[in-house]
């Protein structure tokens, strides 16, 4: 029924990181990203970056990608992501 992965993201994925799920058989839920810093940087200090942390899960051809960055900052980052069958999830009969 579900999937939970985890992804050892590289700083700025340009494309997207591929999670390898397919479009039509998942639903996906980000419920985890946890960051290390490569450049020295103290983890209190990417509180004065402010919104420049985006981190997004992307339909990109036929698979899942992960699109994310903490700007100013080179880290690597660990994203938990819980795929959800779609034969188990709810679909929208809503006509207006």
């Amino acid at each position: 029924m579900f999937v939970i992965r985890r992804y050892a993201v590289p700083d700025f994925p340009n494309t997207g990181y591929d999670t390898g799920m397919e479009l039509t058989k998942w639903e996906p839920v980000m419920s985890n990203i946890m960051f290390t810093f490569t450049n020295g940087i103290a983890a209190t200090s990417v509180y004065n970056i402010g919104g420049n942390v985006s981190y997004r899960l992307q339909a990109t051809g036929t698979t899942w990608k992960i699109i994310g960055d903490v700007n100013g900052v080179d880290e690597n980052s660990l994203v938990d992501v819980l795929f959800i069958n779609k034969n188990f999830t709810a679909t929208d009969t809503r006509t207006n």
